[in-house]
C-alpha cells in the first residue's frame, strides 16, 4: 500500500476552495470553509464532519484534545471531532500536562481530559 502524499496547506485551500488552512501542527492543521473552522488531515480531507466557529491546535499530550467553540460556548473535542466530555465553558484554554484552564461564570479553574474540575 503507498504511503499518502502530504500536502502543503496552500495546495490543501487552493484544491479544496478552503478559506485557509494554517501550517500543520503533527497529523492536522486548522482550516476554514465558509467561516466555519475544522481540522484537516495532511491528505487535505477533514478529519470530522464537525464545523465550528473557531478550533485550536490538538494538545501534544496523551488526551490529544483540541478546544473548540461553538454558539458561543467553549469545550473540547477528541480527533474524530467528538467532544471528549458534556460541559460546555464561557472560555476553554489549551491543554498542557493533562489540564486546561477554563472560566465558567465569573470562575477560572483546571480541567481533566474528562471535563471534571480539578485542583491547581
Amino acid at each position: 500500500m503507498m504511503a499518502q502524499k502530504r500536502m502543503s496547506p496552500e495546495m490543501i485551500r487552493d484544491k479544496n476552495k478552503y478559506d485557509w488552512v494554517m501550517p500543520f501542527d503533527g497529523a492536522f492543521a486548522q482550516a476554514s470553509q465558509n467561516g466555519r473552522q475544522f481540522h484537516v488531515r495532511t491528505n487535505g480531507r477533514p478529519a470530522y464532519r464537525q464545523r465550528f466557529d473557531f478550533v485550536g491546535l490538538f494538545s501534544r499530550s496523551r488526551c490529544k484534545l483540541a478546544r473548540v467553540k461553538r454558539r458561543g460556548k467553549c469545550y473540547h473535542i477528541r480527533t474524530n471531532g467528538k467532544a471528549a466530555y458534556r460541559q460546555r465553558f464561557d472560555e476553554a484554554m489549551h491543554f498542557f500536562e493533562e489540564k486546561a484552564w477554563v472560566k465558567k461564570g465569573e470562575s477560572w479553574f483546571y480541567i481533566g481530559p474528562d471535563g471534571k474540575r480539578i485542583s491547581g
